[in-house]
């Protein structure tokens, strides 16, 4: 099974609800635009082996979300505006507008574990079902993050 595979393998059953019934308007009215952009998921789901631990809104250019494996560590996930321009590093997964990063503390040269990057790909299942119905202002690339925002770009809620 490939990377992919294995990250659809894991959305849970309410998670992909999302991709055939996106947030109805009087539901999504009550979140904020990060919380619409990851619905159904809030604070305390589970995505497969994770669970969503927090989530910020957009501060230095990017959405974090937060997510804790079943020991309970917690790791970042920066969601960026999408980059194609050549030489952007590139996310272990992208939507149609977002890349999906696994916030690990590197500068683009530090490996991705496995299970935070298939973490990253079953979140991004989730934007591609929203991420159409739902403008999320001041989203840059991670280019133009660190480009604005340099050392204070940081991983975590």
């Amino acid at each position: 099974m490939t990377a992919a595979g294995a990250a659809l393998a894991v959305i849970p059953r309410a998670a992909t609800a999302a991709v055939d019934d996106p947030v109805a308007p009087a539901a999504s009215s009550q979140l904020s635009l990060a919380e619409q952009l990851i619905a159904p998921l809030r604070v305390g789901s589970e995505l497969g082996s994770w669970r969503l631990h927090s989530m910020t809104d957009v501060r230095t250019g990017a959405i974090t979300v937060s997510l804790s494996d079943e020991k309970g560590q917690t790791y970042p996930i920066d969601l960026c505006l999408r980059d194609d321009a050549p030489g952007a590093a590139v996310p272990p997964a992208r939507t149609t507008f977002f890349d999906v990063f696994a916030a690990n503390g590197g500068k683009g040269d530090t490996p991705t574990l496995e299970q935070h990057g298939l973490a990253a790909m079953a979140l991004a299942e989730v934007i591609r079902s929203n991420e159409h119905h739902v403008t999320v202002g001041g989203v840059m690339t991670q280019q133009d993050r660190i480009r604005t925002f340099g050392d204070r770009v940081v991983s975590g809620p």
